[in-house]
Formats: structure tokens, C-alpha cells, sequence
């Protein structure tokens, strides 16, 4: 008696295992998408990231046969655009393209923020990394970073760098590097790039930050010289700028990035299917190629991947803040 009971017990499990292995099977043939797909990024219309995510959509319309949009909701170094993702349905259907900035600076720096980096969001994939790049005007006196700090104890008021806004990456930067200064380092924020390059090229700013595809740009066109960068080697398109790293500047060692996420509480199948098909559409000739043009380069991973990487990244950012002496505002 007990045998049987043992043996209907052993059935029962049986039946149950394989209803869970079907429904597994089942879960990653799930019909997505069924309508339009919606990119949500904090970033302007025309910039290289925007390029790039305009890129990935028309491939993966190819893919999915339904309409795949970009709205760009730019501001508050991507917060617009990310509380907005943080609100949708977790569907898949409303999907965030974010960086550095959104999910880690503004973490660290921002009072309020009407959303959470990592709990109101699942990670789906990396995109790409680039790095930042410290310069000068072209026709600046300072060759090398060293001149540069050494000559900030050669003027009472000190000289200035800018940065792409307060507690924007840059900032940290310039606040990490003002540490080796021998004088006074004074930030002057900016809201971008762009208003620093000009003031730059006036001869109202001594120094300034870019990122590495707009370095490239400009020091081609005469308007900047690089003076280092902040990845772990040289540039393909600036072979002959070195590294901090190489400089025995250790501490301004770190790339910027950008990732997909969809909304906390997304169906795992719909983001494993998010997963894959991003990553193969990242490695397509046309969208690495393409990113790589930008100075950035490919870093197309999973999900587990993105996560890893916001948390080793999250700790090197809250170091520079904490030197920097900053607090959330």
C-alpha cells in the first residue's frame, strides 16, 4: 500500500515537473511584441546615442514587424526620461535608453529623484561605453596635464575647467583631478558641451571635459588639444593622447555607458527576447560600425551584465563624490 501511495506521489511529481517545463518552453515563445514598441531617452534628437537608438529601432522593426519608436524627453542629465519609463506598464512595451548620469549621478547627487535607479527599473542590456576626454584650446599654452596643474599655483583666483553641469560626471572629474592640482581648480558649470567649447575657444575658460567622440571632432578641426583621457588604454582615435592611468592618475579611470531597461516587474520571457534580439542587433556591421564612429566602443551584454556594471560603477562615482566633498541637493 504505502509502495503504490509512493509510486502515485513519484507520478504526481512527474506531471508537475513536466507542466513546468512546458510552460517554460511555452514562456519563451511568447507572442511580443503585438504592437508598437516605444524607446524612451533622456538624450537630445541628433546626438550619437539618439543616432545609435534610432538605428537599433529600425532593425529591430525589421525583426519584430511592428513599429518601433524613439521619444526623447531630455533634461535633468536623463531624470525627464527615465521617471517617465519608471511609471509605464511593465509590458515591454515602454522601454529606456539611459546612462551613466541617469541611473548612477543622479542617484548619487540628486534629492527627490522621482525615480529609483535600480528598484524601479530591469536591466536589459548594455549598449555601448566611451570615455571623457580633458582639453584645452588648441592654442593653449599647456601641453601636457601636468602643465596644466602645475601652473594652477601660478595665479591667485586659480584656473578653471568646465563641466557639462553640477554633479555631472565631468564635474566629479574635474573635482577628482583638482586633488593633484598645485593650486586652485575652480569649476564653471555648463549645461553641455557645447557653451564650455565656446567659452573655450574665447579664452574665458582654461580647460574643459568632452566626450571622446566630440574631442575627435574637434581636436580634427583645430579647435581643441586633448590632453588625456580616461579609459584603461589609448584611443584608436586618439592613439597619440595618453590615458591618466598612464599619467599615475589611477583615480580618473572610468568610462561612461549607456544601457536598456524596461520597467520593474516586466515578464521575464518578454526581457529574455529584449536581451537577445538587442544584442544581436548591436553586433550588426551597420550598428557597431556606427558606434565605434562616435569614439565609443561595442559592449553589447546581458542583463546580469548591465547590473554588474552599475555596481561596480555606482562605487568608483560615490568615491569621486565623497572626495569631492559633494552632497545630494
Amino acid at each position: 500500500m504505502k509502495k503504490h501511495a509512493l509510486q502515485r506521489g513519484w507520478r504526481a511529481a512527474a506531471l508537475i515537473l513536466t507542466g513546468m517545463v512546458i510552460s517554460g518552453a511555452n514562456a519563451q515563445e511568447i507572442a511580443y511584441p503585438t504592437k508598437p514598441v516605444s524607446f524612451v531617452t533622456g538624450v537630445g534628437a541628433g546626438s550619437n546615442n539618439d543616432i545609435v537608438l534610432r538605428m537599433l529601432a529600425e532593425d529591430l522593426r525589421k525583426r519584430w514587424g511592428q513599429a518601433v519608436t524613439v521619444e526623447n524627453k531630455p533634461g535633468a542629465v536623463g531624470a525627464i526620461g527615465s521617471a517617465f519609463v519608471a511609471r509605464a506598464a511593465p509590458d515591454g512595451y515602454t522601454l529606456l535608453l539611459t546612462s551613466t548620469g541617469g541611473q548612477i549621478h543622479n542617484a548619487l547627487l540628486k534629492k527627490g529623484l522621482a525615480y529609483d535607479p535600480v528598484g524601479d527599473f530591469d536591466p536589459i542590456s548594455l549598449v555601448a561605453e566611451g570615455t571623457y576626454c580633458f582639453v584645452v584650446d588648441a592654442a593653449s599654452p599647456y601641453k601636457t596635464v601636468q602643465d596644466f596643474l602645475d601652473a594652477t599655483q601660478n595665479t591667485r583666483e586659480g584656473l578653471t575647467f568646465g563641466s557639462w553641469g553640477p554633479g555631472s560626471a565631468t564635474h566629479l572629474l574635474g573635482e577628482t583631478l583638482a586633488q593633484h592640482a598645485k593650486g586652485e581648480m575652480l569649476h564653471v558649470p555648463y549645461t553641455g558641451e557645447m557653451g564650455a567649447l565656446t567659452d573655450l575657444n574665447g579664452g574665458r575658460l582654461d580647460a574643459s571635459w568632452l566626450g571622446s567622440g566630440s574631442a575627435q571632432t574637434m581636436a580634427e578641426a583645430g579647435r581643441v588639444r586633448v590632453l588625456a583621457t580616461t579609459g584603461s588604454e589609448r584611443s584608436a582615435q586618439l592613439p597619440d593622447v595618453p590615458t591618466f592611468k598612464e599619467l599615475g592618475l589611477d583615480d580618473l579611470q572610468v568610462t561612461g555607458w549607456i544601457g536598456i531597461y524596461a520597467p520593474k516587474g516586466t515578464p521575464q520571457p518578454v526581457l529574455k527576447k529584449l536581451e537577445v534580439d538587442i544584442n544581436e542587433a548591436l553586433h550588426t556591421p551597420a550598428i557597431s560600425e556606427r558606434i565605434v564612429q562616435s569614439a565609443q566602443s561595442v559592449v553589447a551584454g546581458d542583463a546580469a551584465a548591465l547590473q554588474q556594471r552599475y555596481d561596480r560603477d555606482y562605487a568608483i562615482w560615490r568615491g569621486m563624490v565623497e572626495l569631492a566633498g559633494l552632497k545630494p541637493e
